[in-house]
């Protein structure tokens, strides 16, 4: 997926808390949205409030240039005053684009998220807003039949338990592939986990240990 960056071919060293350097990544320039105790997810809708001025003037200047966003989780709860260091942020983003933006009378934001591609957050840049330099992950093509079908079982048997989760289970049938199963799962059913729980589905390389790190968290 091709999408709109500023994109700088530059040599890279990662956080400790990232994988393994490349010699050479590329990068591009995004807004960064950093939120508290909010994981968001590709190929998923996330709805959030957004209420610090530069957050708001960040999906401001993203709604009027038609620009995603990285949505960064922050590890704790933000200090006011002053925009997130990189060392606050879970190294693993989401690319994402700004919908259904609604302004209220006291100026705060409603806006849906909608997920599109993993970003690894290679360092933060800030100004008025915050912003990163990052780098798509793409998942390697694998077979991950195995993986999605242990989870479907462990999600069968979870939706058994929930009162009203028919419409999860109809919502879950209409995932695209393994990986948009994977991603609304995790978005419909861990909203209650610890915040690493949860970023530790997005953070998971490779489609089928995705899979697996979500069957396990929910078999726990």
């Amino acid at each position: 997926m091709q999408l709109p960056g500023e994109q700088l071919s530059v040599p890279e060293h990662l956080s400790p808390d990232s994988a393994a350097p490349s010699p050479s990544i590329t990068l591009s320039r995004y807004p960064c949205l950093a939120v508290a105790g909010i994981v968001c997810y590709p190929l998923t809708v996330t709805p959030l409030a957004v209420a610090q001025p530069a957050s708001v003037q960040l999906i401001d200047a993203a709604v009027a240039l038609h620009r995603p966003i990285v949505v960064a989780t922050l590890r704790a709860a933000p200090i006011s005053g002053r925009l997130p260091l990189q060392e606050e942020l879970y190294p693993i983003g989401c690319l994402a684009l700004v919908h259904r933006l609604v302004r209220l009378h006291d100026g705060t934001l409603r806006v849906a998220i909608e997920g599109l591609e993993r970003v690894r957050i290679a360092r933060c840049v800030s100004d008025t807003t915050l912003q990163v330099d990052a780098e798509i992950l793409y998942d390697p093509i694998e077979d991950a039949g195995p993986a999605e079908l242990q989870l479907r079982r462990v999600v069968d048997a979870q939706l058994g338990r929930l009162a009203g989760s028919t419409e999860l289970a109809v919502q879950f049938d209409t995932a695209a592939n393994s990986e948009h199963y994977g991603y609304m799962v995790a978005a419909g059913l861990l909203a209650r986990f610890p915040l690493a729980d949860r970023y530790a589905v997005l953070a998971a390389d490779g489609l089928a240990a995705r899979l697996g790190c979500l069957a396990a968290l929910l078999q726990a």
